[in-house]
């Protein structure tokens, strides 16, 4: 018996439905409603976010509710790429050269120490624990460690499960689902391509440009959930366990008349393909509204 946790397919029905449209031959209907979308795209915000409070002291603004403080300085880790809570709580954090545990050892909410977990040869833009295994987007490939004797050290060298370009535009932010799967946004040079494709269910078999890798915590499934994207580095999941994430702009299209914000994504399967003078859509994705910078570096849902 497969559990629905490695088994995408029996998870959520709805794959099944999504792999009968991509082998249909585009109907009217499907063109008629790519055409909408991208005509939809290119008005003003689609969704109001929460007024933002300025909170001079460390540079940022932060909605209503949110409170902001420090965890750690340059002294513990200098230059952080990525960060991950792993599954008992403790904070992990990588930059260039290093990954290690940010320790708050007195409980006042700020960490004391800093134990090294690891070295690498460069930063890491994806970190995912769960407290024995740790998975790795960095060094042009995404890499496993292990842990099995808890000391909070890696366990000899880690493997490289899969290669994919790193850096900007390349391979970034990692979440677990709430279906067990671990899902990777890779930015458009990250070299996705259909020859890292094994599971049999993947709802998208010709990936384009940016994609949303799904894959079984053993790697030995992987599929392509969404595609089309330009740059996304990190991607989150709400409590209804629909995904989101965070696009670049084309900024070297500002002054045109086709100008792609920056803008937030509700994605569905399949995904769209993002080209100079026309968006095709491919799945159920839909645009929360653009944003006012070029690119983002972390998405949170919250959660009931």
């Amino acid at each position: 018996m497969r559990s629905t946790a490695t088994d995408p397919q029996r998870a959520d029905p709805q794959i099944r439905v999504a792999n009968h449209v991509r082998r249909s031959e585009p109907s009217a209907v499907r063109k008629a409603l790519a055409a909408i979308l991208c005509l939809w795209s290119c008005f003003p915000s689609l969704a109001t976010a929460a007024p933002l409070v300025e909170h001079p002291a460390f540079g940022v603004r932060l909605a209503t509710g949110f409170e902001i403080s420090q965890f750690s300085d340059e002294k513990l880790a200098d230059d952080i790429q990525a960060m991950t809570v792993d599954g008992q709580g403790r904070i992990l954090v990588s930059g260039p050269g290093y990954i290690r545990w940010l320790v708050d050892t007195n409980l006042d909410g700020r960490a004391d120490i800093k134990v090294d977990y690891a070295a690498t040869t460069g930063g890491g833009m994806g970190l995912y624990g769960d407290g024995v295994n740790l998975a790795f987007v960095g060094d042009q490939g995404f890499w496993s460690f292990k842990d099995l004797n808890g000391d909070g050290l890696a366990d000899g060298t880690a493997i490289k499960s899969l290669s994919l370009r790193t850096g900007e535009h390349g391979a970034h932010g990692m979440r677990q689902g709430p279906d067990g799967l671990i899902y990777l946004v890779a930015g458009n040079d990250a070299e996705v391509h259909a020859g890292l494709i094994t599971d049999p269910h993947s709802p998208v078999r010709t990936p384009e440009a940016g994609c949303v890798l799904r894959m079984s915590p053993d790697l030995k499934s992987v599929g392509i959930f969404a595609h089309g994207l330009r740059n996304p580095y990190d991607l989150d999941f709400n409590w209804l366990g629909d995904l989101f994430t965070f696009d670049s702009d084309v900024e070297r299209e500002f002054l045109l008349p086709w100008y792609t914000p920056t803008r937030v994504y509700h994605l569905g399967y399949g995904g769209w393909v993002l080209a100079t003078l026309a968006v095709l859509a491919l799945g159920r994705t839909a645009i929360l509204g653009p944003c006012r910078c070029c690119e983002a570096w972390g998405v949170a849902r919250p959660r009931r």
